[in-house]
């Protein structure tokens, strides 16, 4: 195991973070305009890290077999999924770790995380053409699921700290 992979998730957060809070400055449509400001080169430049770093987290996240946790519908294991959602309609919230809602939720937005990268790329490699305008409507499309997930995330969290909190 590499010196940064305890990391990865941090350097993810931030990257993602900065990003967001920056993508109203940048003003690119079909290609990097001429006059590119430093927003825009730099939302390049954070994205493909973001990008490589988001990858390398995917993988690193799937290996031993931990794939199946994330993405159950992939082995047909939906059954901890459906538990966790019965068990909020009666009050229990899911359990942090394992397999269930909050993995399936996180292996999502690891898609979606990629899914914003490959996107993103796509719009870098096709600007200045037609198909730059696809590649936008999609990167965009992306961040929008992964701001949403974001929100979804970070509300997992709080609830794996309930959880501590409970067994404490």
């Amino acid at each position: 195991m590499s010196k940064l992979e305890p990391w990865l998730h941090r350097f993810v957060i931030v990257g993602v973070v900065w990003l967001f809070a920056t993508a109203d400055w940048v003003r690119m449509a079909n290609r990097i305009p001429p006059s590119a400001s430093m927003w825009d080169w730099a939302h390049i430049v954070v994205g493909i890290l973001t990008t490589v770093l988001g990858v390398w987290f995917l993988r690193h996240c799937c290996r031993h077999g931990q794939w199946r946790q994330y993405f159950p519908l992939l082995v047909g294991d939906v059954k901890p999924i459906f538990a966790d959602i019965t068990g909020l309609f009666k009050g229990r919230l899911p359990r942090a770790g394992g397999s269930g809602l909050l993995a399936f939720i996180e292996g999502l937005g690891l898609l979606l995380l990629v899914a914003v990268g490959i996107t993103g790329i796509g719009w870098l490699l096709t600007q200045g053409s037609s198909d730059a305008f696809f590649w936008r409507k999609q990167h965009l499309f992306a961040a929008s699921g992964l701001l949403g997930f974001v929100v979804v995330h970070a509300l997992a969290g709080l609830i794996s700290v309930v959880d501590l909190i409970r067994d404490a």
